[in-house]
Protein backbone atom coordinates (compact mmCIF):
# COMPACT_ATOMS: atom_id res chain seq x y z
CA UNK A 1 0.00 0.00 0.00
CA UNK A 2 1.39 3.38 -0.97
CA UNK A 3 1.93 6.15 1.58
CA UNK A 4 -0.82 8.16 -0.13
CA UNK A 5 -3.38 5.36 0.28
CA UNK A 6 -2.23 4.67 3.85
CA UNK A 7 -2.86 8.33 4.76
CA UNK A 8 -6.17 8.47 2.90
CA UNK A 9 -7.73 5.35 4.43
CA UNK A 10 -8.33 6.78 7.94
CA UNK A 11 -9.95 9.87 6.41
CA UNK A 12 -12.31 7.75 4.34
CA UNK A 13 -13.22 5.69 7.38
CA UNK A 14 -13.93 8.84 9.38
CA UNK A 15 -16.17 10.23 6.65
CA UNK A 16 -18.07 6.95 6.40
CA UNK A 17 -18.53 6.79 10.18
CA UNK A 18 -19.82 10.39 10.23
CA UNK A 19 -22.29 9.66 7.44
CA UNK A 20 -23.63 6.58 9.24
CA UNK A 21 -23.96 8.42 12.57
CA UNK A 22 -25.70 11.36 10.88
CA UNK A 23 -28.15 8.99 9.22
CA UNK A 24 -28.88 7.25 12.51
CA UNK A 25 -29.38 10.57 14.31
CA UNK A 26 -31.80 11.97 11.73
CA UNK A 27 -35.32 12.38 13.16
CA UNK A 28 -38.18 10.51 11.54
CA UNK A 29 -40.31 12.71 9.29
CA UNK A 30 -43.80 11.70 8.16
CA UNK A 31 -45.87 13.05 5.27
CA UNK A 32 -49.65 12.90 5.10
CA UNK A 33 -52.75 14.84 4.12
CA UNK A 34 -55.19 16.62 6.42
CA UNK A 35 -58.26 18.19 4.86
CA UNK A 36 -56.56 17.96 1.47
CA UNK A 37 -53.41 19.76 2.66
CA UNK A 38 -50.01 18.01 2.61
CA UNK A 39 -48.23 18.35 5.95
CA UNK A 40 -44.99 17.03 7.46
CA UNK A 41 -44.70 15.90 11.06
CA UNK A 42 -42.21 14.18 13.35
CA UNK A 43 -45.06 11.86 14.42
CA UNK A 44 -47.48 9.85 12.22
CA UNK A 45 -50.14 12.42 11.37
CA UNK A 46 -52.88 10.18 9.94
CA UNK A 47 -53.78 6.76 8.58
CA UNK A 48 -52.11 7.63 5.27
CA UNK A 49 -48.89 8.85 6.94
CA UNK A 50 -45.75 7.85 5.04
CA UNK A 51 -42.24 8.15 6.44
CA UNK A 52 -39.98 10.39 4.36
CA UNK A 53 -36.60 8.84 3.56
CA UNK A 54 -34.00 11.40 4.63
CA UNK A 55 -31.00 9.05 4.60
CA UNK A 56 -30.11 9.76 0.95
CA UNK A 57 -30.11 13.50 1.59
CA UNK A 58 -27.76 13.05 4.53
CA UNK A 59 -25.41 10.71 2.63
CA UNK A 60 -25.18 13.02 -0.38
CA UNK A 61 -24.50 16.11 1.71
CA UNK A 62 -27.85 17.80 1.06
CA UNK A 63 -28.77 18.04 4.74
CA UNK A 64 -30.24 21.57 4.32
CA UNK A 65 -33.09 19.87 2.44
CA UNK A 66 -33.63 17.62 5.43
CA UNK A 67 -33.61 20.67 7.69
CA UNK A 68 -36.18 22.25 5.40
CA UNK A 69 -38.43 19.21 5.83
CA UNK A 70 -37.96 19.46 9.60
CA UNK A 71 -38.89 23.15 9.48
CA UNK A 72 -42.00 22.27 7.48
CA UNK A 73 -42.84 19.60 10.03
CA UNK A 74 -42.59 22.14 12.86
CA UNK A 75 -44.93 24.57 11.10
CA UNK A 76 -47.29 21.74 10.13
CA UNK A 77 -47.39 20.63 13.76
CA UNK A 78 -48.49 24.13 14.81
CA UNK A 79 -51.08 24.26 12.01
CA UNK A 80 -52.43 20.83 12.95
CA UNK A 81 -52.63 21.73 16.63
CA UNK A 82 -54.45 24.98 15.83
CA UNK A 83 -56.87 23.19 13.48
CA UNK A 84 -57.66 20.63 16.19
CA UNK A 85 -58.33 23.37 18.75
CA UNK A 86 -60.52 25.29 16.29
CA UNK A 87 -62.47 22.13 15.50
CA UNK A 88 -62.98 21.45 19.21
CA UNK A 89 -64.35 24.96 19.80
CA UNK A 90 -66.73 24.71 16.83
CA UNK A 91 -67.90 21.21 17.77
CA UNK A 92 -68.53 22.20 21.38
CA UNK A 93 -70.55 25.23 20.28
CA UNK A 94 -72.50 23.20 17.71
CA UNK A 95 -73.43 20.59 20.32
CA UNK A 96 -74.56 23.27 22.74
CA UNK A 97 -76.64 24.98 20.02
CA UNK A 98 -78.26 21.66 19.14
CA UNK A 99 -79.24 21.11 22.77
CA UNK A 100 -80.76 24.59 23.09
CA UNK A 101 -82.59 24.23 19.77
CA UNK A 102 -84.24 21.03 21.00
CA UNK A 103 -85.23 22.84 24.17
CA UNK A 104 -86.80 25.66 22.12
CA UNK A 105 -88.69 23.17 19.93
CA UNK A 106 -90.14 21.47 23.00
CA UNK A 107 -91.16 24.83 24.46
CA UNK A 108 -92.87 25.82 21.19
CA UNK A 109 -94.76 22.53 21.14
CA UNK A 110 -95.95 23.22 24.66
CA UNK A 111 -97.09 26.71 23.65
CA UNK A 112 -99.12 25.31 20.72
CA UNK A 113 -100.99 22.96 23.07
CA UNK A 114 -102.16 25.82 25.25
CA UNK A 115 -105.87 26.60 25.45
CA UNK A 116 -107.62 29.90 26.17
CA UNK A 117 -108.13 29.33 29.88
CA UNK A 118 -106.27 31.38 32.46
CA UNK A 119 -103.93 28.61 33.63
CA UNK A 120 -102.95 27.72 30.06
CA UNK A 121 -102.32 31.37 29.23
CA UNK A 122 -100.05 31.67 32.25
CA UNK A 123 -98.21 28.53 31.13
CA UNK A 124 -97.86 29.93 27.61
CA UNK A 125 -96.32 33.12 28.99
CA UNK A 126 -93.87 31.01 30.95
CA UNK A 127 -92.94 29.07 27.81
CA UNK A 128 -92.32 32.24 25.85
CA UNK A 129 -90.11 33.60 28.63
CA UNK A 130 -88.08 30.37 28.57
CA UNK A 131 -87.83 30.53 24.78
CA UNK A 132 -86.49 34.09 25.01
CA UNK A 133 -83.98 33.01 27.64
CA UNK A 134 -82.87 30.10 25.44
CA UNK A 135 -82.41 32.42 22.45
CA UNK A 136 -80.32 34.70 24.65
CA UNK A 137 -78.15 31.74 25.66
CA UNK A 138 -77.60 30.95 21.98
CA UNK A 139 -76.49 34.53 21.32
CA UNK A 140 -74.11 34.40 24.29
CA UNK A 141 -72.69 31.08 23.04
CA UNK A 142 -72.09 32.60 19.59
CA UNK A 143 -70.25 35.55 21.12
CA UNK A 144 -68.16 33.20 23.28
CA UNK A 145 -67.28 31.13 20.20
CA UNK A 146 -66.13 34.23 18.30
CA UNK A 147 -64.04 35.34 21.28
CA UNK A 148 -62.42 31.91 21.65
CA UNK A 149 -61.62 31.71 17.93
CA UNK A 150 -60.12 35.21 17.95
CA UNK A 151 -57.95 34.31 20.96
CA UNK A 152 -56.93 31.05 19.27
CA UNK A 153 -55.92 32.93 16.11
CA UNK A 154 -53.73 35.32 18.12
CA UNK A 155 -52.10 32.42 19.95
CA UNK A 156 -51.45 30.46 16.75
CA UNK A 157 -50.10 33.52 14.92
CA UNK A 158 -47.68 34.14 17.81
CA UNK A 159 -46.52 30.51 17.74
CA UNK A 160 -45.97 30.62 13.96
CA UNK A 161 -44.06 33.90 14.25
CA UNK A 162 -41.90 32.54 17.08
CA UNK A 163 -41.11 29.37 15.10
CA UNK A 164 -40.28 31.44 12.01
CA UNK A 165 -37.92 33.66 14.04
CA UNK A 166 -36.27 30.60 15.56
CA UNK A 167 -35.68 29.06 12.12
CA UNK A 168 -34.29 32.32 10.71
CA UNK A 169 -31.98 32.78 13.72
CA UNK A 170 -30.73 29.20 13.36
CA UNK A 171 -30.14 29.62 9.62
CA UNK A 172 -28.29 32.90 10.18
CA UNK A 173 -26.13 31.31 12.87
CA UNK A 174 -25.32 28.39 10.56
CA UNK A 175 -24.41 30.82 7.76
CA UNK A 176 -22.05 32.79 10.01
CA UNK A 177 -20.44 29.61 11.31
CA UNK A 178 -19.91 28.41 7.74
CA UNK A 179 -18.30 31.72 6.77
CA UNK A 180 -16.01 31.61 9.82
CA UNK A 181 -15.03 28.02 9.06
CA UNK A 182 -14.27 28.94 5.47
CA UNK A 183 -12.14 31.87 6.62
CA UNK A 184 -10.05 29.55 8.80
CA UNK A 185 -9.18 27.23 5.90
CA UNK A 186 -5.59 28.04 4.82
CA UNK A 187 -5.04 29.10 1.24
CA UNK A 188 -3.43 26.43 -0.96
CA UNK A 189 0.34 26.70 -1.27
CA UNK A 190 1.63 28.22 -4.50
CA UNK A 191 3.17 25.68 -6.89
CA UNK A 192 6.97 25.72 -7.12
CA UNK A 193 8.40 27.95 -9.82
CA UNK A 194 9.34 26.17 -13.01
CA UNK A 195 13.08 25.89 -13.66
CA UNK A 196 14.76 25.80 -17.04
CA UNK A 197 16.68 22.67 -17.97
CA UNK A 198 20.43 22.98 -17.53
CA UNK A 199 22.28 24.16 -20.57
CA UNK A 200 19.38 26.18 -21.99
Amino acid sequence: MSAFHAMRLPSLLAIAAFAVSATQAAPSVYKCKKAGVVIFSEQPCGKDAKEVDTSRALMTGTSPNVQGISDSAAMSHIDGECSDRERAINNQTAQYMETVDREIVNLNVGALRSTNNYAAAAGDNGNRAQITAAENRKSAATQAQRSQLAELKRDCDEKRAAESRSQKDRDEKARLEAEQAAARVPAPAAPPAATSPAGH
